[in-house]
């Protein structure tokens, strides 16, 4: 879990120690260990063989228009109703809805891919416009993908500038993203 969520069980076990009755008290003071030791679990973050492999341009192409994201990375990308919009699509930036609530909240800004990864950046309409970018390693079926990382990152205009992000320590890992 991250660091804001962290703080927020922490503020709430303090505000029950100090305005709970003792029994409340007493279940906070016997959980709280338990519960900061759940929120507190390592966050996975980018192994080094992986971002040496993000690091090699060169292995890594823009997935154009003509050449559609598999249906997987779709999957895994999209938002808690399953949706996910392609650039120039419709879509809510806004967590003000839509009629009938069915546009999606997240719309892809690019791919890249390599021989047996997938990097997918994304926007994120909400209460908050955000960025992110999801990178998926292709499993030996070649036809279904398991998550290797999750960042939250600025909004980057290519894989160049994913490489540089990268580089320079501009993206944050982020284990939890919300669906």
């Amino acid at each position: 879990m991250g660091l804001a969520k962290t703080g927020r069980v922490v503020a709430v076990c303090l505000m029950g120690m100090a305005f709970g009755t003792a029994t409340h008290k007493r279940a906070i003071a016997l959980l709280f260990p338990l519960a900061f030791a759940i929120v507190c679990e390592a966050a996975p973050t980018l192994s080094t063989m992986d971002r040496a492999r993000l690091l090699e341009e060169r292995s890594f192409h823009l997935l154009g228009e003509s050449t559609p994201i598999p249906d997987e990375a779709v999957r895994l990308c999209a938002d808690g109703n399953g949706r996910f919009a392609m650039p120039g699509a419709r879509w809510a930036p806004t967590d003000v809805l839509s009629r009938g609530g069915t546009l999606p909240s997240r719309r892809l800004v690019w791919a890249a891919a390599s021989a047996d990864m997938l990097v997918v950046h994304f926007e994120q309409g909400g209460f908050a416009h955000t960025y992110q970018v999801v990178v998926l390693r292709m499993l030996r079926n070649a036809t279904t993908y398991d998550v290797t990382w999750r960042a939250s990152s600025p909004r980057l205009k290519d894989y160049a500038n994913f490489v540089r992000a990268l580089r320079t320590n501009d993206l944050q890992d982020e284990p939890d993203l919300p669906r």
